[in-house]
Parts: C-alpha cells; sequence; structure tokens
C-alpha cells in the first residue's frame, strides 16, 4: 500500500470538494498526500505540474479534471510517468 501519494488538480470549487474528502480518506489509512500540484482549466501545458510530481518519484498519482483527460495522459507518457 502507498503511504505517500501526490495529488494534481484543476482550480475550482470541484476539485477542492473532492481534494478535502480525498485527504480525510487518505488519513484514515495513515496515507498522506505529499505534494499538491493545481492549474488552471484554461492551462494546456501541464507538463511543469507533471515534471514537480515526477521529481518526487511516486507510486501514485491521484488527478482531479475532467476537460484534459488525454492532453494530461500524452504529457504523462511523453515524460514516461505512464507507468505511475
Amino acid at each position: 500500500q502507498h503511504r505517500h501519494i501526490v495529488y494534481v488538480g484543476e482550480i475550482g470549487d470541484a476539485c477542492e470538494e473532492y481534494f478535502s474528502s480525498l485527504r480525510s480518506r487518505l488519513e484514515e489509512h495513515a496515507i498522506t498526500i505529499s505534494l499538491r500540484e493545481d492549474f488552471l482549466p484554461a492551462e494546456t501545458d501541464l507538463k511543469p505540474q507533471l515534471l514537480k510530481v515526477r521529481a518526487r518519484k511516486p507510486a501514485a498519482i491521484a488527478f482531479c479534471e475532467w476537460r484534459h483527460t488525454q492532453l494530461l495522459a500524452r504529457q504523462q507518457d511523453e515524460l514516461g510517468m505512464s507507468g505511475i
């Protein structure tokens, strides 16, 4: 089981509520979020956030986004992060 994960989410009310709920649920299982990276809904280059995430060498990433799923998946793959 992963004890530290990272979070990448779109800035907005829905993702803020998701983050709060996620953090509470993870704490119940002694899992912490070691990095939080947020981005604006209009952003199309998420590589800066992904590079910060990759530098942490996470075992898992929790995402909250829905507008750029294919874009995010492609950029994650381009950075060699598709296995996370």
